[in-house]
């Protein structure tokens, strides 16, 4: 009997952490790497962490929204049962958007990909390029400009009934309809110059704050973060796609997600 991997490809779609990776510019803790012992005088070497759990490719967890008692915690989250482990889709949008850009479902359905009903949908607007550990790293523009997604698209992936999602971009949600909304007047007033509107808030209302958070995460919808890797390897392919966080008892996790793509 061979082996599973040799009937796919498989393909990582996790940034790397370095020392100094960035967390979500809220003012979460970016990441420290260093040697807490070192060969030279122990004869070994051995590194620690310190770290947010929403630096580096991350899945957020229900409890970062929820209330605790509704919520699970990463370390609760089982790899069986198809839960962080199933069928799925990396969805191309990068041709369609571009800085401050909203998407909906019409940008989805149109990028020439089937996506099913109880997928684990992975959107790429091409952002990821911009991540810290690229060569074109700009963390204004990765943070505050990549694409995001309108109420019609959020009612939509209830009705699709998603896994979970991804997304090459800092959140899942458009940047300035996060907590970075007003930390740099200059990126509102260019949202705003772009759309034609005199606030942030005539198109994101606090009604509709973080939206693809707060609206999802009750259903048990989560996503992960900061995907890249070799996300451009698997663009509008369906695949099996697997998300391995580490198995805290935290709200979120740092995770390893891969999509696994069957040879043709």
């Amino acid at each position: 009997m061979g082996s599973f991997l040799e009937d796919y490809d498989v393909y990582d779609l996790s940034v790397t952490v370095k020392h100094d990776s960035p967390a979500f510019p809220i003012g979460l803790q970016d990441v420290r790497i260093e040697h807490d012992v070192r060969r030279a005088k122990y004869g070994a070497t051995a590194d620690k962490i310190l770290m947010s759990c929403h630096a580096g490719t991350h899945i957020d967890g229900p409890w970062h929204f929820c209330p605790r008692h509704q919520s699970k915690l990463i370390h609760e989250i089982r790899l069986d049962g198809g839960r962080l482990i199933g069928e799925g889709v990396v969805v191309d949008i990068s041709g369609m958007c571009g800085d401050y850009d909203i998407y909906g479902k019409e940008e989805i359905l149109s990028a020439g990909v089937e996506v099913r009903k109880g997928d684990i949908l992975i959107i790429h607007t091409g952002y990821h390029r911009y991540q810290e550990d690229q060569p074109e790293c700009d963390e204004i523009k990765y943070f505050y400009r990549h694409p995001g997604p309108n109420q019609d698209f959020a009612e939509w992936c209830l009705e699709m009934e998603f896994n979970y999602l991804g997304i090459d971009g800092g959140s899942q949600d458009h940047p300035l309809n996060t907590g970075l909304q007003g930390r740099r007047p200059s990126e509102d007033l260019a949202f705003c110059k772009k759309h034609g509107v005199d606030s942030v808030t005539d198109i994101f209302p606090r009604s509709n704050w973080q939206l693809m958070h707060s609206n999802l995460f009750p259903v048990g919808m989560i996503h992960v973060e900061n995907v890249g890797g070799e996300i451009s390897k698997v663009l509008n392919k369906r695949c099996i796609i697997a998300c391995f966080p580490l198995k805290l008892a935290a709200e979120s996790a740092p995770c390893r997600l891969a999509a696994f793509v069957k040879k043709e």
